[in-house]
């Protein structure tokens, strides 16, 4: 039973330190991938995000989560990930 418990501690903590985005604006991002590029094609999505959630008027974009990813074929895929927009902008 210790055992189960220290297992579950860093899930837990884990789980105390997640903030609660609920009732931000959420910006989807759907982009397309192969292999190689795949980080670069991620930094130019969360720019994406960061330029929209700006011009709506917040300071950041979070992730929401990790992005669903489909395979189309051929090494190639396609990435849908939304981000919350955070921090209005001229807040202290």
């Amino acid at each position: 039973m210790a055992l189960a418990l220290i297992g579950a501690l860093p899930l837990l903590a884990s789980c105390s330190a997640a903030q609660d985005y609920r009732g931000y604006e959420v910006h989807t991002v759907i982009y397309e991938y192969t292999d190689p590029n795949r980080e670069g094609r991620e930094r130019l999505a969360l720019q994406q995000a960061q330029d929209e959630c700006y011009l709506s008027g917040d300071m950041y974009a979070q992730p929401a989560g990790p992005p669903k990813i489909v395979s189309e074929g051929g090494g190639n895929f396609r990435a849908t990930q939304s981000f919350y927009c955070i921090g209005i902008r001229g807040e202290d």
